[in-house]
C-alpha cells in the first residue's frame, strides 16, 4: 500500500489538524512532501508520531551538517527540545522545519522511519 501526500504553499492555523494520529505498518510506503508550510496558533501538523528514533537519527545527522548552516541550527533546536519531554513542541518545530527546509536531512530521516528503512 502506498500513500503519497503533497502539501505546497499551505497555511495551517486555528485548531486545524493535518496528518495527525497516523499509524503505519513497516511494510507501508508513506511519503509526505511539504513545501512552504506555515503552522500558526493551535494548529497541529504531523502530531502523534513516534519520534524517538527520528530524534536519535537527527542528533547523529548534526555531526555531518556544517554548524553554520540554517538547517543545522533548526535541527539542533529540535534535538534540544526533545530532551524537555514536551513532545507537542518538538512536533511543532518538526512541522516548521519540514516547511522551511523542503530538501533536508530531517525529511530523509522521517521518510526512512515511516518507510521502515532504519
Amino acid at each position: 500500500m502506498a500513500i503519497n501526500i503533497k502539501l505546497n504553499d499551505v497555511s495551517i492555523s486555528d485548531h486545524a489538524k493535518v496528518i495527525t494520529g497516523v499509524r503505519m505498518s513497516e511494510t507501508a510506503d508513506f511519503d509526505v512532501q511539504a513545501e512552504k508550510v506555515k503552522v500558526y496558533g493551535d494548529a497541529q501538523f504531523l502530531t502523534d508520531m513516534q519520534i524517538e528514533s527520528v530524534v536519535k537519527k537527527a542528533e547523529n545527522a548534526l555531526q555531518e551538517l556544517p554548524a553554520s548552516s540554517p538547517e543545522y541550527s533548526s535541527l539542533r533546536k529540535i534535538v534540544q527540545n526533545s530532551k524537555s519531554k514536551n513532545k507537542r513542541e518538538v512536533l511543532r518545530k518538526i512541522g516548521i522545519h519540514l516547511g522551511t527546509f523542503t530538501e533536508g536531512v530531517l525529511q530523509n530521516i522521517i521518510a526512512d522511519v515511516i518507510n521502515g528503512r532504519m
